[in-house]
């Protein structure tokens, strides 16, 4: 599910996408759009293979390679990105991201563009004056006027639109490119009658115009390129086409100038580019990491409390139950200190591994809340199921074969490593640490009471 303007990402295997997913896919979207704005979120569906070894627990910790290069972040930042191109949904992340980041900027640009602007026009009244009686003079006017009054106003627009946070049809970059390329082609008529004129004119302005495309004016590096472009070419072409031959010599030598300006602007363009792709890759993979356990790949105890203050909203808005599982190993002091810690660390990968296979659906999340303990969140869940969902969890630990030590230390003897389980429905009203409570009496009450085994 995509997002814009905020982020919220299920890390690990992909949810099977069947009729019980679509429908809370569909839920989580309405509620969305109605908070974030229409068109905000929307959902893509993909279709995936899925290697045998992730449908079965797996005692062995070689899977959290395979998380770790499922990271779009990771892996892109791996691949590279000359080309200054991502994968399809990675690259319309970095649009949104890249968009929304440069509103200041571009609004600085914008007001800067203004106040040049509108300079270059108080100097047109001056050279409107000075401009010899002739047939034409009165058309060269008049295209000066026109140019100069219909740029401003579709700057004034630009910049009434992005202070107001209007959605435009064409997107922040078709509203700059509607800008820049209307600037430079109103500067292009501008000089061009100047020269006719034979008053003096400004082709700095030209060159400013084009170098002011590959501003972090919310334009990729291609689309900064393709308006350099074509301002860069209407200008040399409108003055070719409308100048006398006396005057061709110096426009071909003005036209060769504006592509340099293209090509030296182009390259600054796409360094800026390059680099700002990279820290966008960067700043998610952090984002990414912070909320992942780094040893087991799933979700951690802050990504947990997050998405459960999500998850209740949602669950308040739409009537549907929430249920939390928690998850202890039993004995696991004896068997980390008897077995050692890379055995350990073994035995913590398998319970995440089986934990994560009972959060299939989309707002269903598995983490590990520290040490040799571990959280499930279930939506739309009742009690009854999340306690058959849990028994069946226990079930499947205690038949995966993993061998520990049972018992005191000095007196432990070898057994299946099994897990105690508590398990809860979460009130409408009820504050986090409430349940949390709950949650850890019921599991010690499973420890006293034997361990192995569900209680709730």
């Amino acid at each position: 599910m995509s997002h814009d303007g905020h982020d919220m990402r299920q890390f690990g295997a992909w949810t099977v996408c069947n009729a019980e997913t679509r429908r809370d896919f569909e839920i989580i979207v309405e509620t969305a759009n109605e908070i974030f704005g229409e068109g905000s979120h929307w959902v893509e569906e993909r279709a995936i293979g899925r290697a045998a070894s992730a449908r079965s627990v797996a005692s062995s910790g070689d899977f959290l390679q395979g998380e770790a290069a499922d990271n779009p972040y990771a892996r892109q930042l791996s691949a590279g990105f000359r080309l200054l191109r991502f994968p399809a949904v990675l690259e319309r992340e970095y649009i949104r991201h890249s968009q929304e980041g440069q509103r200041r900027s571009t609004l600085v640009c914008a007001w800067f563009a203004l106040a040049v602007w509108l300079i270059f026009a108080y100097a047109d009244i001056g050279r409107i004056a000075d401009m010899a009686p002739s047939p034409d003079r009165g058309n060269h006017m008049w295209g000066v006027l026109i140019a100069r009054a219909t740029t401003t106003l579709l700057i004034v627009g630009g910049i009434w639109a992005v202070l107001r946070g209007v959605r435009v049809p064409i997107g922040m970059h078709g509203l700059a490119a509607a800008v820049l390329v209307p600037m430079g082609m109103a500067t292009t008529v501008t000089t061009v009658i100047y020269k006719l004129e034979g008053l003096p004119q400004a082709d700095l302005a030209l060159m400013l115009i084009i170098i002011a495309a590959f501003f972090p004016v919310g334009l990729s590096f291609r689309q900064s390129l393709l308006v350099a472009s074509v301002i860069a070419l209407f200008g040399a072409a409108f003055g070719l086409v409308m100048l006398p031959p006396a005057q061709q010599p110096e426009q071909l030598r003005f036209a060769g100038i504006l592509l340099l300006t293209v090509v030296f602007a182009s390259v600054s363009g796409y360094l800026r580019e390059l680099s700002h792709r990279e820290q966008f890759l960067l700043r998610g993979l952090l984002a990414h990491q912070a909320y992942l356990d780094p040893l087991t790949g799933i979700h951690n105890r802050r990504w947990l409390d997050a998405h459960m203050h999500i998850a209740r909203l949602q669950a308040a808005h739409h009537g549907a139950s929430l249920a939390f599982v928690i998850v202890d190993i039993d004995h696991f002091k004896a068997y980390n200190d008897s077995r050692g810690h890379q055995e350990g660390d073994r035995a913590l990968i398998a319970v995440a591994r089986a934990l994560a296979g009972f959060a299939r659906r989309p707002l269903d999340v598995a983490s590990r809340l520290g040490g040799d303990e571990f959280g499930l969140m279930l939506y739309d869940c009742s009690l009854e199921e999340a306690r058959t969902r849990a028994e069946m969890l226990r079930a499947q630990l205690e038949d995966a074969g993993l061998a520990g030590e049972v018992g005191q230390p000095g007196q432990a003897s070898e057994a299946r490593l099994t897990v105690s389980i508590g398990v809860v429905e979460i009130a409408p009203d009820e504050q986090a640490g409430d349940f949390y409570r709950r949650a850890d009496r019921l599991l010690y009450a499973s420890k006293k009471a034997g361990r192995n085994r569900v209680s709730g």
